[in-house]
């Protein structure tokens, strides 16, 4: 009996040693966004999540040290404790890996490769070099047809669009840009604030139905949710800014907070212009994210921000020299008068996201944009153009020697621009994990209301121009006078469906269909925008993928699109509609025994009911008429990585072609205001050998230039062109405390502090970002520049509690 109660002994704990049970579970960012391609390891049993982040892993039972690591994450490791023939659960969130504040990382997870997205990691983005830095500055740096002729600003051209056409979200709210602002100048601080960012996705064409109407460009930003307590700031010569956030814990739930202020005057950058005077920009904005968990499977977040921007300039003196070696030529002018311009905008976004399940989302959203806008200027110019003396030999060698022009020019202007748009979405996502795909649908409603006062003039007296030739009146060279109010409705709705499989050759296929649905009740106007989009990944040595998109990607007209050049509404104005296709390659390799990317894309455009426009700097003037056909191809190419051990660089290249027909003309396609033939553009960071502390950044572009013509003119006299622009910005870095290093000092209460020296425009390259038309008095027009902003030295400080 001893021995059969033994032996029946042995074989039950035979029995339970030989059961198992599964580990399941998702692992996640702290967004919640899904990581795949994570290594699960328990001894020697091991598992992979999928693009969901989904993953199960089969162990004995018993208790077990489960690892969770990433090339990317910090690695993780947990107690589980396995149960026979149950499933246990484990969701896992990583935290991604940063190096050093001011390194940049440009990463395209798998599930973003098979897109059209690019994702970009960014850790104090600010530190990159540049006038304007930020997010913006960054897009521009890392894709050539994302270009800007105006360093002052921070809007971008994508692929021939205009700064209208592009769509730009922070957490879910469109973001909209001032209305009267005119230049680089009057701009101020963009919305997105760099120290607030956790993630940057964007997509230069060819993104999915989820987006909305415009034809050229999304930039998704999302703000992070802070794990525990910081602090950031930046001084320079520019302003400064500082950032906290903060978790608290409200009895069992978690609320985080995420704010900011930021000043910005620029005065010392303006003084390095042509134009002298009294420049007294201020600029500043408030900022706060909030996060709120109402409980297990519900949250609540409110996203707000305040701005005022105050441009106030004096002018006293101009003087500008242009021509040829051969024929130079000078325009001096006397100012009076003064500008004032003032900018205030809020935004507010509250939204409610609830999971019915694991696998389902449903999120509403209400979001709130008002913007009350002046511009009031009196500038009067008392100018004298001349010929400068280009004799070496000639005592008079570089001053006026003969004077072909004197004039005067007044201009006046008093707007008034108030908007405020409401808006209310309703969104839904269902993923199903055993079949890989995803469904998504989404509707909404806005009302705009708006209300416009135009009145502006411009007198010209130069050798009688100010008379009509037939008696003593006088005239005004141009005048626009207008009131407008607008008060409309539109509704938006999309859904989409993305699924990826494998077959039995091991090749991977991702397909994302969506259709969109748009109605606006001004021009009762209604359309419907099919997207599809495919990737293919062979199975083959080269890490590659294959991508192609075709869709329909129309922008109903916004305010700007309706008012002509004389002020008024177009009622009959239809949305501008365009098939687009893109075909991309994205090629993952080693160089130098280190991470590289290369992506190659084509893509072509063609666009009808196009809304023709000219620009002023900043100010785009539409035609307001349906009454262009037009269209834009071009290559881009990018490669990325690790030139330098531990720094991300890159270099892109992008030919480029934008065309338009304006009916009625006879003159055939000319080229958009927008059209480039050739954009290149690099970002290049390293650091010293043998000391890391020490680090330099450098940021090039060159872009050839844009068409230009006389103002007031007809689109098809509008095809002379702007010299190319070419810049080059460096910053050298040194660490005054890195994060985990020991200090005595004052320094010891910072996690890091880095110290920067800035050079921008380091060639001193005279860029043209408009010109002044001028007549002499034999009645002979001419464009004088105005240039951009000239070498200067900046100082900035960034620091981390």
């Amino acid at each position: 009996m001893k021995h059969s109660f033994l032996f029946f002994f042995l074989i039950i704990l035979s029995q339970s040693f030989a059961q198992t049970g599964t580990l399941i579970g998702t692992i996640t960012d702290k967004n919640n966004k899904p990581i795949s391609e994570t290594h699960v390891i328990s001894g020697k049993a091991t598992a992979l999540s999928n693009e969901l982040g989904k993953y199960e892993l089969e162990l004995p039972v018993g208790t077990h040290k489960v690892s969770y690591s990433t090339v990317s994450h910090h690695k993780k490791e947990v107690l589980v404790s396995i149960f026979a023939n149950q499933n246990t659960a484990q969701h896992i969130v990583l935290e991604e890996k940063v190096e050093g504040l001011g390194e940049v990382t440009v990463t395209d997870r798998s599930e973003n490769r098979t897109t059209n997205t690019t994702e970009v990691k960014v850790k104090d983005i600010n530190k990159i070099s540049g006038v304007n830095q930020g997010v913006e500055g960054m897009i521009r740096s890392i894709s050539a047809s994302t270009t800007t002729n105006n360093e002052l600003s921070s809007q971008y051209s994508v692929r021939g669009g205009n700064f209208d056409e592009n769509l730009i979200y922070v957490n879910g709210l469109e973001i909209y840009r001032p209305f009267l602002v005119r230049s680089g100048k009057q701009e101020g601080l963009s919305f997105i604030n760099s120290d607030m960012v956790e993630s940057i996705r964007f997509s230069a064409g060819g993104f999915g139905a989820e987006y909305g109407d415009k034809m050229a460009s999304v930039l998704d930003i999302t703000y992070r949710r802070p794990e525990k307590f910081g602090l950031q700031g930046n001084m320079s010569f520019q302003g400064g800014g500082i950032t906290i956030g903060s978790p608290l814990k409200i009895k069992e739930n978690k609320l985080t907070f995420l704010g900011s202020f930021r000043y910005k005057n620029p005065a010392f950058i303006l003084k390095s212009l042509d134009t002298q005077g009294d420049y007294r920009p201020q600029f500043f904005d408030a900022q706060a994210y909030v996060h709120y968990d109402l409980n297990a499977v519900s949250s609540l977040s409110f996203l707000g921000n305040y701005s005022r921007n105050n441009y106030q300039f004096i002018p006293s003196t101009r003087t500008t020299s242009f021509g040829t070696v051969q024929d130079i030529k000078q325009l001096r002018v006397v100012f009076e008068g003064q500008e004032i311009d003032d900018y205030e905008s809020a935004n507010l976004a509250l939204k409610y996201q609830r999971n019915i399940d694991e696998n389902t989302e449903i999120s509403a959203q209400y979001s709130h944009f008002r913007t009350v806008e002046q511009e009031f200027y009196d500038i009067d110019g008392y100018y004298i153009l001349g010929q400068v003396d280009n004799n070496p030999g000639s005592e008079n060698f570089g001053n006026v020697s003969n004077i072909t022009g004197v004039g005067e020019y007044l201009n006046h202007a008093r707007n008034r621009f108030s908007a405020q748009v409401n808006r209310v979405s309703l969104n839904f996502k269902k993923e199903n994990p055993d079949e890989k795909s995803q469904w998504k649908a989404g509707l909404s409603f806005q009302n705009d209301a708006i209300n416009d006062r135009l009145d502006e003039w411009r007198y010209i007296d130069s050798l009688g121009f100010s008379t009509n030739g037939e008696n003593d009146a006088l005239e005004l060279d141009r005048k626009v006078f207008a009131k407008n109010t607008l008060n409309s409705n539109r509704f938006f709705g999309f859904a989409s469906y993305k699924t990826q499989w494998e077959n039995a050759k091991k090749e991977h296929w991702t397909l994302n269909a969506g259709i969109r649905a748009n109605y606006w009740d001004y021009n009762q106007e209604f359309f419907v925008s099919p997207r599809l989009h495919m990737s293919y990944k062979p199975k083959m040595k080269r890490d590659m993928i294959f991508k192609w998109s075709l869709g329909s990607y129309n922008q109903s007209p916004f305010y700007r699109e309706l008012r002509d050049l004389k002020g008024q509404l177009n009622p009959d104005i239809r949305s501008q509609k365009s098939v687009q296709s893109t075909l991309a390659n994205d090629y993952e390799l080693t160089l130098f025994g280190r991470p590289f990317k290369m992506t190659t894309e084509l893509y072509f455009k063609y666009l009808w009911d196009v809304i023709p426009y000219q620009m002023e700097n900043l100010l785009i003037k539409y035609y307001a008429h349906n009454n262009a056909v037009g269209y834009s191809t071009g290559l881009e190419w990018r490669l990325n990585g690790e030139i330098v051990k531990g720094s991300e660089s890159f270099v892109s290249l992008a030919l480029m072609r934008n065309m338009e027909d304006v009916e009625g003309d006879n003159f055939g396609f000319i080229p958009k205001p927008t059209d480039r033939a050739l954009s290149v553009s690099m970002f290049y960071q390293d650091h010293l050998n043998k000391n890391e502390d020490i680090r330099f950044s450098l940021a090039a572009s060159y872009a050839t230039g844009l068409p230009f013509g006389p103002n007031e003119s007809e689109r098809k006299e509008q095809i002379l062109r702007i010299p190319s622009y070419k810049r080059v910005d460096i910053g050298f870095s040194y660490a005054l405390k890195k994060q985990d290093e020991i200090k005595t000092s004052f320094l010891k209460h910072f996690d890091q502090v880095w110290f920067t020296v800035e050079v921008f425009n380091l060639l001193a390259i005279n860029n043209t970002q408009s010109y002044l038309w001028i007549k002499d008095a034999k009645q002979q027009e001419f464009a004088v520049p105005n240039y951009l902003t000239g070498r200067l030295l900046n100082l900035k400080l960034n620091f981390e509690l």
